[in-house]
């Protein structure tokens, strides 16, 4: 534990303030990828909720439907980043495939 409270001190942008303006940013994340991810799991526990909790939200996501497997894709955009998910089993559980 002594670790976890280490790093989070460590990320603090202004470690002069009372509160800890990282470990806010990561309370916001968590909240989002509970609310917006949790179709078949715990939000922070998908794919989409780990990438979205370390990196934020994305710059852009583009959406794609392949007729043929009949899944859903989405590319997600952050500057030096790429991730691509897809629900390939069709169980609306959006999975990491690549990343780039």
């Amino acid at each position: 534990m002594k670790f976890v409270s280490d790093y989070l001190e460590s990320r603090d942008p202004t470690p002069t303030t009372k509160n800890n303006e990282f470990l806010e940013i990561i309370k916001v994340r968590y909240q989002y990828a509970n609310d917006n991810f949790s179709d078949y799991n715990i939000g922070w526990k998908t794919d989409r909720g780990e990438i979205y909790i370390i990196n934020g939200p994305p710059h852009s996501i583009d959406y794609f439907y392949d007729n043929v497997k009949m899944s859903n894709f989405e590319k997600w955009y952050y500057t030096n980043k790429e991730y691509i998910f897809s629900d390939e089993r069709s169980f609306g559980e959006m999975q990491l495939i690549n990343q780039f």
